[in-house]
């Protein structure tokens, strides 16, 4: 505002400056012009009687006090008779008949500033160097140069003044839009800050709406488990929620092509920023299987990209699990079934011997109860992955269903002259009596199955934190620390020569796994090979 207001005007006074300047010019010259007239015709009658009286240096005399003068005096016939002019040429003299003095109209062709003049009985010419741009003298030029360097320097300050009281008049139009406490110095204006205020707090009010629509905006996306980035169509991130950075390990200075290491991805983006198209990939990034899926925004105004990011790691790992299940069932399956079928078709062709019949029929027995177990235990783990098992709670105590699994695995636990020491002390729970047996038995069994002939097994608990421990310790083969975080897997076997001996399912731990996370119980296991495992169940109580 303030240059503006400067500028214009400084612009209306340089051209008063200007108009004043030239009337002025006007009016010195014509008092100039007058005042030579009268002297050229004062000095033309002196010079000419004081050549009729005989003073012939009177010529130069005149030039020497008048420098800037020069004369020329000839005869009737016009031949010079004394000159300091060069190359003047007296025919093209026009001599009038008035017997005034008058400018020569001939020939000026030296500069602007040299005149001619005639008088003396038109016998005399005296030149003139003194004219019209004697008006410009260093004076006059100076005078006016610094007026208008003064006066311009007034009319900033004023203007400066002028601006800084206007708009200390304004400040008093507060943040509250309240045109009513402008200065009354400026009262004239307050109409027109009146749609000016409806219109600032319009705009303040979508401003304030915005704001609060893209804060929420932000929470959500905060506190989304995908991850989210958005970018501009030059790929710089604008958002980047928490959950991106964590599965990327990036921030939001990384540019949108350097999401993820891999060059695959890097093509990938290439190829949709040419063709504008969504894509879904798919890459393990930091221990995470993500799928990605990148989406062009496109609008009359501008574009971008949108990247949603999904952890998919426990699908994948589902999945493979599920595969690898179903290839463990059918193996599972088949090796009972093979082993039936073969000793079947023995005494069914008669090629056994009547001595092998009972034997060949107990294994029969011993791998159709097998296989019985096996779908046992199938069914059971299909039950509680589909939360289809309701629980009945009563209150029991813990010491009873040590002792009960104990005495249904005496015969196992004897015929390993297994050593085994209850000291669970006797507390009540209240939760499904059945699952938490099966819990119990399924960590049992496994314990006896793998614990060497004369070893030993103890049973204990104990209260801490809030937390009740029941520990189910033995001293047998171990789990070495490779297989420890897969025992829970079901069919996996850390000892495969094991299993074929103890004809084990691979599913009990599996299961005691399952009915854990659906009690609500911690499951945890320590082992070290050559030394025996313990497992742990927490409850809280």
């Amino acid at each position: 505002m303030k240059d503006l207001l400067e500028k214009s005007l400084i612009r209306i006074f340089s051209l008063v400056m200007l108009v004043t300047f030239l009337i002025n010019i006007s009016i010195v010259f014509r008092g100039k012009n007058k005042a030579q007239n009268e002297f050229m015709e004062d000095s033309l009658s002196f010079i000419y009687y004081e050549i009729n009286d005989g003073n012939k240096n009177i010529l130069k005399d005149f030039e020497k006090t008048y420098p800037k003068y020069k004369l020329v005096y000839f005869n009737d016939e016009k031949n010079i008779l004394y000159s300091s002019i060069d190359n003047i040429d007296l025919k093209d003299i026009n001599i009038r008949d008035d017997g005034k003095i008058r400018e020569i109209k001939y020939g000026i062709k030296d500069s602007i500033n040299t005149a001619y003049y005639i008088g003396g009985e038109d016998n005399l010419i005296i030149k003139s160097q003194n004219t019209i741009l004697d008006i410009f003298d260093g004076k006059i030029i100076s005078i006016y140069l610094i007026a208008y360097l003064f006066i311009i320097g007034i009319i900033k300050f004023e203007a400066d003044n002028f601006v800084n009281k206007y708009i200390e008049g304004l400040s008093r139009f507060d943040d509250n839009y309240d045109f009513k406490r402008i200065d009354p110095r400026y009262k004239e204006i307050s109409p027109y800050f009146e749609n000016l205020v409806e219109s600032k707090k319009k705009l303040k009010a979508s401003e304030m709406a915005q704001a609060s629509r893209f804060k929420e905006i932000i929470d959500i996306t905060e506190n989304m488990e995908e991850g989210l980035v958005v970018c501009d169509e030059n790929g710089r991130i604008e958002i980047m929620n928490k959950a991106a950075q964590n599965y990327l390990d990036k921030n939001s200075n990384t540019s949108f092509i350097d999401l993820i290491d891999d060059e695959d991805y890097k093509k990938a983006i290439k190829e949709i920023q040419k063709t504008k198209k969504t894509k879904a990939l798919a890459f393990d990034v930091n221990n995470f299987h993500l799928k990605v899926f990148v989406d062009p925004i496109i609008d009359s105004y501008d574009m971008g990209y949108v990247i949603i990011i999904i952890d998919n790691s426990e699908t994948r790992k589902a999945e493979l699990m599920r595969r690898e299940f179903s290839a463990n069932v059918s193996h599972e399956l088949k090796s009972p079934l093979t082993s039936i079928n073969g000793y079947a078709e023995l005494i069914s062709t008669g090629i056994a011997k009547e001595s092998d019949v009972r034997n060949f029929a107990e294994i029969i027995y011993k791998e159709g109860n097998r296989l019985l177990q096996i779908i046992d235990d199938i069914l059971k783990l299909s039950s509680l992955d589909e939360n289809g098992q309701g629980i009945d709670e009563i209150e029991f105590d813990i010491r009873e269903i040590a002792e009960l699994c104990i005495e249904n695995y005496r015969g196992k636990s004897d015929s390993k002259n297994i050593e085994i020491v209850n000291t669970v002390g006797s507390f009540k729970i209240k939760t499904s009596i059945s699952l938490f047996t099966d819990l119990l038995s399924n960590i049992y069994e496994n314990a006896i199955k793998y614990t060497n002939k004369g070893g030993k097994i103890e049973l204990s608990s104990i209260i801490l934190d809030k937390k009740l421990i029941i520990f189910i310790k033995d001293n047998g083969v171990g789990i070495s620390q490779k297989d420890l975080p897969r025992i829970f897997e079901r069919f996996y076997m850390a000892d495969k020569a094991r299993k074929r001996d103890n004809k084990s399912t691979g599913l009990g731990l599996s299961i005691a796994k399952h009915i854990a996370d659906y009690l609500g119980y911690g499951l945890e296991v320590t082992s070290k090979v050559g030394c025996g495992s313990t497992f742990r169940i927490i409850i809280d109580i």
